[in-house]
């Protein structure tokens, strides 16, 4: 059974001191001015050390979880910093395997007392070893003096030959714990700052504008921060392409991960950097950066179509325009029903009113044509009327050749939607990188209705949109615009958004490399490199749309005109053949 308890202890354990207890106390004095008192200690220790950690518990009154076996899976993500008392180094070993399979975090400040006596038994070269095959790097190592009662304490670093380790004795530590206690909190600065231009292997891709590889040096907006991080820490840069699969990555079904994320997760890479997007599995998976900018994942389909041509005719005038003169003509069909009504009849008896000689819609059509009007009303008032109708003519008929010419120049498309939901209701199929279909955990029907697009795939699928493919296809806008752009491709980001999610660079869990790379990344960003990189090479402009673009007149632009012409021509001959009938029967009757 395993024993957990929060400190405080004191009360229960014997007082009992031992030789040891100087070790103790030196170990609390330490993790007082070095552990963060906003985090709960985890005291692992053997039975056999029980009263060297009471006199502990005493001198180190901060929070702290005391555990003699096993611990409660829940502690492991409330603890970054850890004390372990243990007899020799195959305890600290057999100690940390556990911790490893617990999941604990091995970036933490771990605080690590031999207790044996015999020196064989405590080694710190046999130590900073097996520190180094868990990946500890924040530790200290403290232990008896051979033959002596005095505190020896090490650290280690790996040297320039980027293969071996050697501890180093910490001289500041009798400064620390005989003369001067602010010396104790020097005992934890920040580790692989300089890799001595050793190798470290970066996992990504091409994947304009942000990254480029030429000649195995990365290019583009993350392709010239990612230099200046190898600058930063002096390391050499190994760029690699995804070993399987290709883009990001995604987790799969059977739970291995594809891309350049499994390169990291299957220790090929220290590290990916593609400017991903943040989703709940690989934040769940992977240690992130600090964000170095932000990325936008965005719709994308092809234009809207096209209008006929034939249509154009209407367009020189808005809807409430084309309205109003309808009205104005169905007005005039009014007034010529009326006129040979049997009311009108009656009023014109009864009040001697005007009676039109001609018929009164094919002159008023004759008029709007701007043909001459040969014969007018004797009538003050129709004479006063039929002025006021031709001067409406006039002005309609101006207005509309004036912007005629312009319209018949341009390309008119149908309502284009802006939205996922609307896609879905025209029938459009949609989907995009495996990966993204995370952000719709919550929202069925964009979940179970995603269509996964490989990055190998994404341009071709960009130039089927562009010959009028029904698709919705999610990517990064940056990306997407510098394709559109490059291979003039026809297509248009909607105005609905994915996601704007913050771009950071993925490490396996509790990396050790994730606090250096944070401190140098986080000097570019507040020096604005990011930004100045991100300038450099995203270009979000994209060529004028041909849309708006005036275009030479075709006979295309003028069927409209063909169709009116050719349905008058047709109407005409109709009436003439009923004419030609209804004359050869009034003959024969």
């Amino acid at each position: 059974m395993f024993v957990a308890t929060e400190s405080n202890l004191n009360g229960i354990l014997p007082s009992e001191q031992y030789t040891w207890t100087k070790l103790a106390k030196s170990a609390a004095k330490i993790a007082f001015h070095n552990f963060d008192w906003r985090y709960v200690t985890l005291v692992i220790f053997n039975s056999s050390m029980f009263y060297g950690v009471q006199t502990f518990i005493s001198s180190y009154e901060r929070s702290q979880i005391i555990v003699n076996d096993f611990v409660y899976r829940r502690h492991t993500r409330k603890t970054q910093q850890y004390v372990l008392f243990s007899a020799d180094i195959t305890e600290i070993m057999n100690t940390l395997d556990w911790m490893k399979s617990q999941k604990f975090d091995n970036t933490g400040k771990y605080l690590i007392i031999c207790e044996s006596e015999i020196d064989a038994r405590c080694d710190e070269e046999e130590a900073a070893n097996i520190f180094w095959s868990h990946k500890i790097i924040n530790v200290v190592f403290l232990k008896h003096k051979s033959r002596s009662k005095e505190i020896n304490g090490y650290v280690y670093n790996f040297n320039e030959d980027c293969h071996s380790i050697k501890p180093y004795k910490l001289d500041i530590l009798n400064t620390c714990l005989n003369i001067n206690e602010t010396k104790c909190s020097q005992m934890f600065p920040v580790k692989l700052t300089n890799l001595h231009r050793c190798p470290i292997i970066v996992s990504t891709f091409v994947r304009p504008p942000y990254m480029n590889i030429v000649d195995g040096n990365p290019k583009g907006a993350d392709g010239d921060l990612l230099l200046l991080i190898a600058d930063g820490i002096n390391a050499t840069l190994v760029m690699m392409t995804p070993r399987r699969g290709n883009g990001w990555g995604s987790l799969r079904k059977d739970g291995n991960w594809t891309g350049s994320l499994a390169d990291v997760y299957e220790n090929f890479a220290n590290f990916s950097m593609t400017s991903a997007a943040v989703t709940l599995a690989r934040f769940t998976n992977f240690q992130m950066s600090i964000d170095y900018h932000s990325t936008k994942i965005v719709w994308i389909t092809h234009r809207a179509s096209l209008k006929p041509s034939s249509l154009k005719l209407l367009y020189p005038f808005q809807l409430s325009t084309q309205v109003a003169v309808l009205i104005s003509f169905t007005f005039v069909i009014f007034c010529a029903v009326f006129m040979r009504s049997q009311f009108w009849r009656r009023l014109n008896q009864s009040m001697n009113l005007y009676k039109p000689r001609y018929g009164v819609i094919f002159y008023s059509w004759v008029i709007c044509m701007g043909l001459p009007a040969t014969k007018l009303p004797v009538n003050r008032s129709a004479m006063s009327i039929v002025i006021l109708w031709m001067w409406y003519c006039i002005m309609l008929r101006t207005v509309y050749q004036a912007f005629l010419m312009q319209v018949l120049q341009k390309n008119y498309y149908f309502k284009e939607f802006e939205t996922i939901e609307e896609a879905y209701a025209a029938h459009y199929r949609f989907g995009g990188g495996l990966a993204l279909k995370d952000y719709y955990t919550d929202y069925p029907l964009v979940y179970d209705r995603w269509n996964e697009v490989n990055i190998s795939d994404i341009i071709p699928v960009l130039y089927k949109l562009s010959d009028g493919l029904q698709f919705v296809i999610a990517m990064n806008m940056e990306t997407a615009i510098t394709i559109i752009r490059n291979h003039n491709i026809k297509a248009r980001i909607l105005s609905q958004k994915v996601v704007i999610s913050p771009a950071v660079i993925f490490f396996k869990k509790f990396s050790p490399l994730v606090k250096p790379i944070n401190r140098v990344l986080r000097r570019l960003i507040e020096s604005g490199f990011s930004d100045k990189s991100y300038k450099d090479h995203v270009n979000l402009k994209i060529s004028r749309n041909i849309k708006n673009a005036h275009q030479p007149i075709t006979t295309d632009h003028y069927t409209g005109c063909y169709v009116i012409l050719l349905f008058g021509w047709i109407l005409s001959i109709i009436l003439f053949i009923v004419e030609l009938c209804l004359g050869k029967m009034h003959w024969h009757i």
